[in-house]
């Protein structure tokens, strides 16, 4: 192996010096920048520009300084990511952030209005008890809709089963000749849920106790709107971007389950950590904003189960959630924290809801 020479050995000192100055900088004067003030965002920006080596303009506009410090600190978060930096890690991805809040974030009314329109604002946090003791819950609303859902009496068989039978089929299935095929139509006891119908199927225990066994609400995000349109079209971006980039871990099951947030491991390797899903080599910047995409899908359906389905079942889950000591949804690139950031049409929504629990 050929020896390298005086100036080669002084070049590669000079560039593995680099990342620890940039480090170093930011550890100490990243956290007393006001980057709101876009003189300080001007100036870390170029300061760390100079620290890579690389030239700058110094006559950048308004609307060129954010993207191009925004440049600058997503190739530091890399750095601080490979350099084992948690926490430094966390405050370039919350000033990533919050730059990006500041350039096109909603106002107040604007978030208030979508939260109304979406049904997202609904103080309906009642147990299936009260539901039913106060039946109907909205008189003017028809019957089966969101906030008149039909109530539906069924006793759980707890020795029908895929053991029972082959196959369970629908009533369009019936020229089907197995004669283990179970054919799922009223005669046989299952109610058929209409598409524009909500239901909540329940059950009384040994004490005479209502408990819900299921609970089908249509509708959630209000009647036809603009707004309703574009978080449906979002919505559907993320289920499509989380199915295209992340594992299936359901493999030989029909369609595709993609996974976010905390795992316990497999069977014979208990680990409890932020899964690991992507299959697809993404840059940093890109898994972020997917991460965050899928963190408020998830947190933003668990704010309307909250909203719009019996208390029992929230609290249950949050309660047991409390008790275990387990931490609200988040991913290897997402730190845990509080609330949830909707980008729609170009403008950053912030919710202060709960994330939801800690696996979607």
């Amino acid at each position: 192996m050929a020896r390298l020479g005086k100036r080669e050995r002084d070049k590669k000192k000079e560039q593995e010096a680099i990342p620890q100055a940039i480090l170093s900088y930011l550890q100490k004067n990243l956290a007393g920048t006001d980057i709101t003030d876009i003189e300080q965002a001007a100036a870390i920006g170029k300061h760390i520009a100079e620290l890579r080596g690389l030239s700058q303009a110094d006559d950048l506009s308004e609307s060129q300084i954010y993207p191009e410090l925004q440049k600058q600190l997503r190739f530091c978060m890399s750095l601080a990511q490979n350099h084992k930096l948690p926490t430094l890690f966390r405050r370039l991805q919350q000033t990533s952030q919050q730059i990006s809040n500041n350039r096109g974030l909603a106002s107040h009314q604007e978030k208030q209005s979508l939260v109304y329109k979406l049904n997202l604002a609904c103080s309906r946090h009642r147990s299936l008890a009260q539901v039913l003791a106060n039946f109907p819950v909205d008189p003017q609303a028809p019957a089966g809709t969101l906030f008149n859902p039909r109530i539906v009496w069924r006793k759980r068989n707890l020795e029908f089963g895929p053991r029972t039978t082959r196959n369970i089929v629908p009533t369009d299935t019936l020229s089907r000749s197995d004669p283990r095929d179970f054919v799922c139509s009223e005669e046989n006891g299952f109610y058929r849920v209409p598409v524009t119908e909500s239901v909540i199927f329940a059950n009384r225990d040994k004490d005479s106790q209502a408990t819900a066994e299921l609970i089908v609400l249509r509708d959630v995000f209000g009647d036809d709107s603009p707004e309703r349109e574009t978080l449906l079209a979002w919505y559907q971006q993320t289920i499509d971007a989380a199915c295209a980039e992340r594992r299936n871990v359901r493999p030989n099951h029909p369609g595709h389950m993609a996974q976010i947030g905390w795992n316990a491991g497999p069977r014979h390797a208990r680990v409890f950590q932020a899964a690991k899903s992507y299959t697809k080599n993404l840059d940093l910047e890109t898994r972020i904003e997917h991460d965050l995409d899928s963190v408020a899908a998830l947190s933003l359906t668990w704010a309307l189960v909250k909203a719009l389905a019996p208390s029992d079942i929230p609290d249950t889950i949050e309660k047991t959630l409390a008790d275990s000591g387990l931490p609200k949804i988040a991913t290897r690139d997402v730190p845990e924290g509080i609330g949830s950031r909707l980008v729609l049409k170009g403008k950053t929504y912030l919710f202060p809801f709960d994330r939801a629990p800690p696996e979607g």
